[in-house]
């Protein structure tokens, strides 16, 4: 969570253009970039804009965390 005048927000870090992973390859290593989420009480998700693969699951997940920050105050 980001931490904000000390208040700690929700986040998930997003990757986008999986689409174009089998084309082009990772400019980004997975791994370092999920582990980096983990550290920060957070999550990884890969979406593509263009396929629409995952933007929603991410909108989803995203919610949830803030609900549930919302609701442990």
């Amino acid at each position: 969570m980001f931490e904000i005048m000390h208040k700690k927000i929700p986040f998930i870090v997003i990757g986008n253009k999986l689409d174009l992973v089998k084309e082009v390859s990772r400019s980004v290593d997975f791994n370092i970039v999920r582990d980096y989420a983990e550290t920060q009480d957070s999550i990884y998700i890969e979406t593509s804009a263009k396929t629409g693969e995952n933007v929603e699951e991410a909108f989803k997940e995203l919610t949830r965390r803030i609900v549930k920050h919302v609701s442990e105050k």
